[in-house]
């Protein structure tokens, strides 16, 4: 009974640990790995400085919102070299009897 109860508890504290969100870590101040580095969270911009002989996450910077561009839309003749109006042809058409 004590090893089941142990094993649902270690399988809900995995769960658990998987579900804290990977941006906890960015804050100004705290420690990061390698100067230079971006971190993007919500709003903000922040950056590795080297700060005495520790890294950390400088205070951050607001970054504009982007917006979403719009797609292109495909025009309603796709072949520019097909002309299918047969008064606008300016190709002669074959004749089929000269030969």
């Amino acid at each position: 009974m004590k090893a089941r109860l142990a094993g649902v508890l270690a399988i809900v504290l995995i769960i658990t640990l998987n579900f804290l969100p990977a941006d906890a870590a960015v804050k100004p101040g705290i420690l990061c790995k390698k100067v230079g580095s971006t971190a993007i969270v919500g709003a903000n911009k922040y950056t590795c400085l080297k700060s005495g002989k520790k890294t950390v996450w400088n205070k951050g910077v607001k970054v504009p919102a982007v917006k979403p561009t719009s797609v292109a839309t495909s025009s309603p003749n796709p072949d520019p070299q097909t002309n299918p109006d047969p008064q606008t042809n300016t190709e002669k058409p074959e004749n089929p009897h000269h030969g």
